[in-house]
């Protein structure tokens, strides 16, 4: 979908886009998602994943989700030991926790709060060592809806239009020491901020006895995403993301997912050309009401490919790089319970 989700509600993505999509989500849902980034050999173990929850209640939908992206195992060495005294595992990681709200029929607001903290592990005596303080941010958007009944053709339309703002708060700091050398430094990670605007089109046929499974449903995806602290960052060019998206459900069962991207310069998958990116995906659901049982369990399982360019920019300093994979690949699974559990 081209990551333009600032403006579909309902989701429990929503809360790493905008917090305003998760007001709308229906009863219980969990999902876990896992994505690789291993674009560059010496990368094949860099891994994103993600697990998302969110609980309708009487007044206010909460979130709360955790993400991780690992980068893998090295070898932890000394300077006495250049072979190697064990291993250590490095990771970035994620938790936040947030809450939607509807005001009414077409105003949904929401508010979310993260902490973002990096981690050096190591098993072995190794040379040298990172403590961090975490950074501490808020994320808070709202969502227009526009919902039309059309009871002659059995087609609903909305119309949704998004605004957030992400990672607003303090930086990561940490002090890195090399025991050897007799080194102390502190280090500190400024946050990228996000602006995102986006809008989107629902389009659904409903079955005509207003029973049964939903035949059609199409939805038409919009967005950017402004980064707003680019000079801290040192960012001079391209510091605006676009991305649209179109996804088909077929009778809840089967979807079918299409998205491009022109990819700021912090993103991983930024391409040397500076060139849209393609991805494409599919989903398969099952609703255990195809079984006769009388739930409103749904059971969904989602695969997306990103296409990636022969050579991606590292980082402004290294420049492009060649990778050895034309695909990366995200897999998903999520359980919803599509009813109120609190009343």
């Amino acid at each position: 979908m081209g990551e333009s989700f600032a403006a579909v509600p309902g989701t429990p993505a929503a809360l790493m886009y905008n917090p305003a999509g998760v007001a709308r989500v229906k009863g219980l849902s969990a999902s876990y998602a896992q994505r690789q980034y291993n674009w560059i050999s010496w990368m094949d173990e860099r891994r994103y994943q993600s697990v998302t929850v969110t609980v309708k209640t009487p007044i206010v939908t909460l979130g709360a989700m955790y993400e991780r992206d690992y980068y893998g195992d090295f070898n932890a060495t000394t300077a006495y030991s250049p072979d190697g005294t064990g291993t250590g595992k490095a990771y970035d990681h994620l938790l936040g926790l947030g809450a939607g709200i509807s005001l009414g029929e077409h105003w949904d607001i929401g508010l979310a709060g993260k902490m973002f903290d990096r981690v050096v592990s190591n098993s072995g005596g190794s040379d040298f060592s990172l403590e961090t303080t975490p950074a501490f941010m808020v994320d808070a958007g709202v969502i227009y809806r526009l919902y039309r009944e059309a009871a002659e053709n059995h087609y609903d339309e909305t119309f949704t239009a998004g605004l957030s703002v992400q990672n607003i708060g303090t930086e990561l700091t940490g002090r890195f020491s090399v025991r050897t050398l007799a080194m102390i430094s502190t280090v500190a990670t400024t946050m990228p901020r996000y602006l995102r605007v986006g809008v989107a089109y629902a389009l659904t046929k409903q079955p005509a006895e207003g029973t049964g499974l939903v035949p059609f449903q199409l939805l038409l995806t919009g967005g950017a995403r402004y980064l707003m602290n680019w000079a801290a960052l040192g960012m001079t060019r391209n510091r605006v993301g676009v991305g649209f998206g179109a996804d088909g459900l077929i009778y809840e069962l089967l979807s079918l997912r299409l998205g491009v991207q022109k990819i700021p310069d912090n993103s991983v998958y930024v391409p040397a050309t500076n060139d849209w990116t393609l991805r494409f995906g599919a989903g398969l659901s099952f609703p255990f009401r195809l079984v006769g049982l009388d739930t409103p369990l749904i059971l969904q399982g989602e695969y997306a490919a990103i296409a990636v360019d022969d050579y991606l920019m590292f980082t402004d300093y290294i420049g492009p790089r060649p990778t050895t994979k034309s695909l990366l690949h995200d897999f998903s699974i999520s359980l919803r319970y599509e009813a109120d559990l609190i009343h």
